[in-house]
């Protein structure tokens, strides 16, 4: 004979927190791959100027190894998170 599991009570908030926990958690991954990619195209625009200003023939090829090769237009996670 099978066990009947209980539904969860929707008004109970507990249910809840491990769903907001784990989504949160989630989220903050997300944030530190979009820092992490922001201050390398950051770096990688100075490294551009900087570069321009010394007068290399290609400035902005600092700037175009940063940008994503996706077509979504999302940077790609880092090399080593996958």
């Amino acid at each position: 004979m099978k066990e009947v599991v209980p539904l969860a009570d929707p008004n109970d908030p507990t249910d809840e927190m491990g769903e907001l926990r784990a989504r949160t958690g989630r989220l903050e991954i997300m944030l530190v791959h979009a820092r992490r990619s922001y201050a390398d195209l950051v770096a990688a625009c100075r490294a551009a100027l900087n570069a321009w200003a010394d007068g290399e023939p290609d400035p902005l090829w600092y700037v175009r190894d940063q940008l994503p090769r996706s077509t979504t237009g999302n940077p790609p996670p880092p090399e080593g998170d996958r």
